[in-house]
């Protein structure tokens, strides 16, 4: 059992969690929900042990297995190959050699210790294991001698999950694991994930993904930084959270007509009923000490995202474009598209089939080796990195938007950061205390600030709660400019009046067809 009680944890003085605790036991499968910065990944961080925190209790031993949300976060290596990486989180090749050297040596005592370790990562049965995990992820045998680095940020968050689902753990943390799942993975993992006897903690903003896996979660209010546990599936507590707002509206409703009713009384006394005001008035202090209190939580971002001038020609031309990492393999392979003012295009593929380079190319931070990106005379240009790349994690929000807002006083860009839910201790906080939806937020105030008539979105959904991805869709669905998206979120894109898609590796383009998008997502 994992035990967890009175963790409190804050940053330089602001306080994150406040008091959170629950248990955890096998078979309890636990999502952690809230809004971005109510502190999901800080709690989940501060479990594994990656994270010291302020104070409380942390009980139980466990070997944990932790997916981490961002790639930048797992501290993947640059030269192993992929077989190695994943094989590598069981040590059975390690340990054999050991046994083998301590029976040589005579060390009987040793050898049989190293034998009861080894039993522990089931060595008869691990190669099958790890083939049934890497099947049905859909991963190709031809990445196995490949380097994780070579791999597309899609690619090794997917080899990154079947690591931690090889690896030997009594307690899995999960932060967003299906951030760059296609549909068919996600519900094989679904279903693995729920035949698990361990504990599972996990977090995700896939509504879909929530409903299937939790039978418990716990929800951390970001204004009173305190966590209560709901014993029943996500559309459950839903509406179990909407009746306690209600119960509790309609409980302070009836406590203010009592304070309202006794200050009358109070106050129209007469010399006769003095003795009944001095018993009233104990009445009322002590209801005044227990006054209840509506904390509402932080509202809506709001966006404000329009272009400051209109492209009247097109905004983006690519013609032959040729790209390749090495000089040899070629990622793009002869891209020729043009789009017309106020299109929504959307470029799909398999995973590692160069989505994210063909917009680092028109975003200037690639160069083409062959052919030309030609940008309309009146284009300005907003990207939107998926890992959030192009953000100063040194820097705070301050900082970060200093350029762009040049125009604002302080004053000014305060209430834009506070526009995005950045509140007084967010803003000079640095941003690499930030959790990955807070630094999206960011990222999405950053383009909003641009005044960009086209914008490169690289799956601009990714570590936003629920809420704020709606309001972005509908915010994006209004913006006057153009758009080229990659996105997994199939919710995201039905808000999108999508025109033509851009298929990679193919480098055709076609009028936008949601079975094709499907089919192409089944198979990455």
């Amino acid at each position: 059992m994992l035990n967890i009680q009175n963790i409190i944890k804050s940053y330089n003085g602001n306080l994150v969690l406040d008091g959170v605790s629950f248990c955890a036991n096998n078979g309890d499968r636990i999502a952690i929900v809230g809004l971005n910065g109510a502190g999901k990944s800080t709690l989940l961080n501060i479990i594994s042990g990656k994270l010291e925190f302020n104070d409380g209790q942390i009980s139980g031993f466990y070997n944990i297995g932790f997916m981490q949300q961002t790639i930048g976060e797992m501290n993947l290596p640059e030269n192993m190959s992929v077989y190695d990486f994943i094989d590598s989180v069981r040590p059975i090749k390690s340990l054999e050699e050991k046994i083998t050297n301590a029976y040589m040596d005579g060390d009987i005592e040793a050898a049989a210790e190293l034998e009861e370790e080894l039993q522990k990562y089931s060595p008869y049965t691990a190669e099958s294991e790890m083939n049934k995990l890497i099947a049905n992820f859909g991963i190709p045998k031809d990445w196995m001698d490949k380097t994780v680095s070579s791999l597309s940020g899609g690619q090794k968050s997917k080899v990154a999950f079947v690591r931690v689902l090889y690896s030997v753990y009594d307690l899995l943390l999960l932060d967003e694991p299906t951030n760059h799942l296609d549909k068919s993975t996600k519900d094989w993992a679904m279903g693995y994930i729920k035949s698990l006897s361990c504990p599972v903690v996990f977090i995700s903003h896939d509504e879909e993904f929530l409903q299937n896996v939790a039978n418990k979660i716990l929800y951390l209010d970001s204004q009173t930084r305190k966590a209560r546990l709901f014993n029943c599936d996500y559309k459950s507590f839903l509406r179990q959270k909407e009746d306690i707002a209600e119960a509790l509206e309609r409980q302070v409703a009836n406590q203010q007509k009592e304070i309202k009713k006794l200050k009358d009384f109070i106050e129209n006394a007469d010399n006769t009923r003095k003795r009944q005001a001095i018993s009233r008035e104990k009445v009322l202090d002590k209801l005044q000490k227990n006054e209840i209190k509506i904390t509402k939580e932080k509202r809506g971002i709001k966006l404000n995202l329009k272009p400051h001038e209109v492209e009247r020609g097109n905004p983006v031309v690519v013609e032959s474009v040729n790209f390749s990492y090495d000089g040899h393999r070629k990622i793009i392979k002869n891209a020729n598209f043009a789009l017309a003012n106020g299109e929504r295009f959307l470029v799909v593929g398999h995973n590692g089939m160069g989505k994210s380079t063909l917009l680092k190319l028109m975003a200037g931070i690639l160069k083409p080796d062959h052919g030309q990106i030609k940008l309309g005379n009146k284009t300005t240009v907003g990207y939107y990195a998926q890992e959030h790349e192009n953000i100063n994690l040194e820097n705070t929000p301050m900082e970060e938007i200093n350029t762009l807002a040049n125009k604002m006083n302080d004053i000014q860009k305060r209430g834009f950061l506070a526009s995005f839910n950045f509140d007084e201790n967010d803003i000079f906080r640095q941003i690499n205390t930030f959790s990955p939806g807070e630094r999206s937020r960011l990222s999405m105030a950053k383009i909003c600030l641009t005044g960009a008539n086209l914008l490169l979105l690289d799956e601009p959904t990714n570590h936003l709660d629920i809420p704020t991805k709606k309001k972005i869709a509908e915010t994006l669905n209004e913006y006057g400019g153009t758009m080229i998206i990659v996105s997994h979120d199939t919710k995201f894109l039905e808000y999108m009046d999508i025109t033509r898609m851009f298929i990679l590796p193919d480098c055709k383009t076609k009028l936008y067809n949601e079975n094709v998008v499907r089919l192409l997502e089944n198979q990455s």
